[in-house]
């Protein structure tokens, strides 16, 4: 029986780094079908099961299949590279930074506090709030810090908040397909385009989710520079849909030159048990050249299965 177990736990372990080595290469063709682009969702998951598989290979002197593994290995870091390399977008600034927020609060979350004491600790001058119910956006108005931020923007059917320390330029603009509101503060005497978007997942209906970014593309294309696109667009930065959105639009992912920052699932689902190690960064800022990107780093965990974002920028003269 004993020899059984070893021979079962053999194969599945030897399965679950054959799907992570397979996946690494299914993920290049996601342009061409939904499931296969869903493979480039996974890229940090197939990072950590390679590197334990090597690890597992040299410590059983299986040196073929040590090799091999490493090959695929090598394949999945080229792919993390750019994120860790110098960002191109290196402008001349004016004297202040502008510190923006990401997160998705979500909808179960049951510590409103922790966001309150989020904003009041780290003062950003814009944060981009999603799937804030009801209840926690009237637990939130109601604390201290909102004195800080005088103006506000909300879609309350889809739950999102813009919070802003600075004006608002003309009348906010809100979509339901993707969830989006878009507004313009004036910051620096400078008129900025803030987009808040929420899109579906691409579990479940990939066309919907294809779509929702090639519609979020259309909109940014159609606005005036500069602009930052703030969201859980529910999308790994490998994924065809979401490079075709960087490439026609000219934004540029603020993880570029920062590395790969995973926000999510920092949860174990329906509960409120950490995982400590999320996996997937699809919580995201997008900039257009205008802006560099000086900082970038998760915040701490505020009760929700994601981690917040924030990020620092600067604009050109």
């Amino acid at each position: 029986m004993s020899s059984i177990i070893r021979q079962m736990v053999r194969w599945g372990l030897s399965s679950v780094l054959g799907g992570a080595c397979l996946g690494t290469i299914l993920a290049f063709w996601g342009a061409y079908s939904g499931w296969l682009d869903l493979c480039s969702h996974f890229r940090v998951v197939y990072l950590w099961i390679e590197a334990f598989g090597l690890l597992g290979c040299l410590v059983v002197r299986r040196f073929t299949w040590a090799v091999a593994v490493f090959a695929f290995l090598l394949i999945n870091i080229s792919q993390f590279m750019p994120f860790y390399a110098a960002s191109a977008h290196q402008a001349g600034a004016l004297n202040q930074t502008l510190r923006v927020l990401q997160l998705n609060t979500w909808a179960s979350n049951r510590h409103p506090q922790r966001i309150a004491n989020l904003l009041t600790g780290t003062g950003p001058d814009i944060a981009a709030l999603e799937e804030i119910t009801a209840e926690n956006y009237d637990f939130l108005r109601k604390q201290p810090v909102m004195r800080n931020y005088p103006f506000v923007v909300r879609l309350e059917k889809d739950r999102l908040v813009l919070l802003s320390r600075y004006p608002l330029v003309g009348k906010p603009q809100f979509g339901i397909y993707p969830a989006l509101m878009k507004a313009k503060i004036l910051w620096q005497g400078q008129p900025i385009t803030v987009m808040v978007v929420h899109t579906w997942r691409p579990i479940g209906n990939y066309r919907q989710y294809q779509h929702q970014l090639q519609r979020l593309g259309a909109l940014v294309q159609a606005t005036n520079r500069p602009i930052i696109v703030l969201g859980d667009l529910n999308t790994g930065p490998w994924s065809a849909p979401f490079l075709r959105l960087i490439r026609e639009t000219g934004l540029h992912n603020t993880q570029v030159g920062q590395g790969i920052q995973p926000t999510y699932p920092y949860i174990f689902p329906k509960t409120q048990i950490p995982t400590w190690m999320p996996l997937l960064p699809i919580d995201h800022v997008l900039a257009s050249p205008d802006f560099s990107t000086l900082k970038r780093w998760n915040g701490p965990f505020v009760g929700s299965d994601h981690l917040p974002v924030f990020v620092e920028l600067v604009l050109s003269r």
